[in-house]
């Protein structure tokens, strides 16, 4: 927008020069311009944003859509026993992965790791490598096409969703504040916690 600015005012300098039109003329048009860049801009940045956003849109869509038939996973694995508390590692082995099983692009293929308790452990890689999907299994929001995923070398397909779920927890890069205070903020992840929980949780985070 600044360029365009920048070249129509180097035009109408041009226009003043050759007297086709008048100095007025001139300080009118740029006036009028500097008053039309601002918002344009503004517009141009929200429209970024928007189509930015449009994937998350999509899946607030399907959300919204939904008819009620969906099953509650939490439903259907109140069955099945709760995993043991972790005391080793949570291990890969041979997972593989498909978004669309009936495509021939295989998004992980036979991934192996380890993750033993208490150390710190990094994914890296190009963009597009499956380092979101590798997460995304290992959070249990994908079901693996193959391969198994288990704590202390029990698979988890085998133990109830929830009781993993309970062992986890998610810091986000860039960690945003909800509406509402610090205290049911911090809450948010465990409605049950009490205060004094909250106040350890806040310690631990440097933010207390």
């Amino acid at each position: 927008m600044f360029f365009f600015v920048a070249v129509m005012t180097a035009a109408l300098a041009t226009k003043v020069y050759r007297a086709d039109i008048t100095a007025g003329d001139f300080f009118s048009a740029v006036t009028l311009m500097s008053r039309i860049s601002t918002p344009v801009t503004v517009l141009g940045g929200f429209m970024r944003v928007a189509i930015g956003n449009a994937s998350s849109l999509q899946r607030l869509d399907e959300i919204v859509k939904d008819d009620g038939t969906t099953v509650d996973p939490n439903e259907e694995d109140k069955h099945l026993p709760a995993v043991p508390r972790m005391k080793q590692a949570l291990r890969v082995d041979g997972l593989t992965f498909q978004y669309d099983v009936t495509s021939d692009l295989i998004n992980l293929q036979d991934v192996s790791a380890i993750f033993p308790i208490g150390q710190y452990v990094c994914i890296v890689g190009p963009s597009g490598c499956g380092k979101s999907t590798l997460l995304g299994c290992l959070m249990q929001f994908y079901e693996p096409t193959d391969g198994v995923i288990s704590i202390d070398n029990l698979d988890l397909l085998k133990f109830s969703r929830s009781s993993y779920l309970a062992q986890t927890a998610v810091v986000f890069q860039d960690g945003g504040i909800l509406n509402g205070t610090i205290l049911e903020n911090i809450r948010f992840g465990n409605e049950k916690a009490t205060d004094a929980e909250c106040m350890e949780a806040a310690e631990l985070a440097e933010c207390g």
